[in-house]
């Protein structure tokens, strides 16, 4: 009773002070939930002390995903859990982080997003779960982290999609077009003397060709090379976009311009006049031409739908054959197997397959097919002696209680020289 009063006070006292998030303030909302676990006084506690080491463990150890990337989640009340996720996005790219939490109210998670360069986590953005859509233009090609952690003492699931998609509009002004690139960034040009720094999209000729974003025409001109050619500076940050090959221009220079406004119609002027019509598009910055592609790709693809059971998330659950296949990656990657009767913790799903935790705490990905629940007992057994019965598959764990010999336990689980065992409303782990 005093340790639920203990919690009880806790839970309160960290509600009642939680504030806004300020999303531009030099302090994310997980930084300020920091502070407030400290000046509480609480970090010196297991449980605050456990918040803090998930938080590190989080960006030290996430698992790789490819994107895009969906996950549904449980965080219990009683783990003082985190879950950090890696991934590679591409200079141009915009990701798309949504998250969506049960019980939407009364229930925070903290989603921080950072740059992982030579092994070191750079802050790059961060919301939480009120706000639901984090949104970051990505200003070179790295790997990022994204990490999730809840409040303490707080359980709930969430739904979580990591998307990358292209960060400006599409230059053509034609739908047919779209998947009408037909040469990209680095091919070979003039037997190999330079190589193609931009893409291609084709179409019919005079199709109307638009301004990609928000800025300034800085050039209309006409040369040997491009032909007709329209160059527009980007008004967020130190971009060209230049348009070549055009049959005519229709922007002028000074000109201020949108996403969606004409500034020419497609053609083969220039060094292209005995190809078809297209339209070649280049980005250039300070450093050089850049792959326009990811900027103004306009074929993305959503991720996969969720097809285990999410009801199940939180339980706990066994594997059901002899060597279980097991995987590092959700990609399946980093196989490995599992004798029969392990027992895991269900803590997340994606597509057909369960992130799981160990009894040591390793996560791994294990599919749905693979695991069945433990409510049905292996078998009975009858201790021969007297054994501890342990909290923890550890025989430094605490002890729950003594068991007398010749008690009869119900068989759930094993995991290393240790079984999970019920006996009478208890369940706890014995030495084999």
């Amino acid at each position: 009773m005093l340790k639920f009063l203990k919690c009880t006070m806790l839970v309160v006292i960290l509600y009642s002070c939680k504030t806004p998030l300020r999303i531009f303030d030099k302090k994310t909302a997980h930084e300020e939930y920091g502070e407030k676990i400290n000046n509480l006084g609480l970090r010196q506690t297991a449980l605050g002390t456990t918040w803090f080491e998930q938080a590190t463990k989080a960006l030290g150890q996430p698992v790789m995903v490819t994107l895009p990337y969906r996950e549904a989640g449980y965080f219990a009340a009683d783990k003082a859990g985190a879950s950090g996720y890696r991934f590679v996005a591409k200079r141009g790219e915009r990701l798309t982080i949504s998250l969506v939490t049960n019980p939407a109210v009364s229930y925070l998670v903290f989603a921080d997003l950072f740059l992982y360069e030579n092994g070191v986590p750079k802050a790059a953005a961060a919301m939480d779960s009120t706000t639901h859509t984090l949104t970051y233009a990505v200003k070179e090609t790295v790997d990022f982290v994204l990490r999730l952690q809840p409040e303490l003492l707080k359980s709930g699931s969430y739904e979580l999609d990591i998307q990358a998609g292209p960060s400006l509009a599409y230059p053509v002004n034609n739908p047919a077009t779209k998947n009408r690139v037909i040469s990209v960034w680095g091919v070979g040009r003039d037997g190999g003397a330079r190589k193609h720094e931009g893409i291609d999209i084709g179409g019919d000729r005079n199709t109307p060709l638009v301004a990609v974003g928000e800025g300034q025409v800085t050039r209309v001109a006409e040369n040997n090379l491009g032909g007709k050619v329209v160059f527009i500076r980007s008004a967020e940050n130190n971009e060209s976009w230049y348009y070549a090959h055009l049959d005519s221009q229709i922007a002028v220079p000074g000109q201020r311009v949108k996403a969606g406004d004409v500034i020419g119609l497609m053609g083969n002027t220039g060094n292209a006049s005995t190809t078809v019509p297209h339209l070649h598009f280049g980005i250039y910055t300070n450093q050089g031409a850049v792959d326009p592609l990811p900027y103004v790709n306009p074929v993305t693809t959503s991720p996969k739908p969720v097809t285990a059971a999410i009801a199940s998330l939180g339980k706990q659950f066994r594997t059901q054959r002899k060597a279980t296949p097991v995987f590092l990656q959700p990609d399946k990657s980093g196989k490995e197997t599992l004798a029969e009767n392990i027992l895991v913790q269900l803590v997340a799903a994606s597509t057909n397959q369960y992130k799981v935790q160990l009894p040591g705490g390793e996560t791994r990905f294990i599919a749905a097919i693979d695991l069945t629940g433990i409510e049905k007992p292996i078998r009975s057994i009858t201790l021969a002696t007297s054994r501890p019965l342990l909290d923890a598959p550890n025989s430094t764990a605490p002890q729950v209680q003594q068991l007398p010999a010749g008690s009869k336990v119900q068989l759930l689980g094993r995991y290393l020289q240790f079984q999970y065992i019920q006996v009478a409303e208890k369940v706890g782990w014995v030495s084999e």
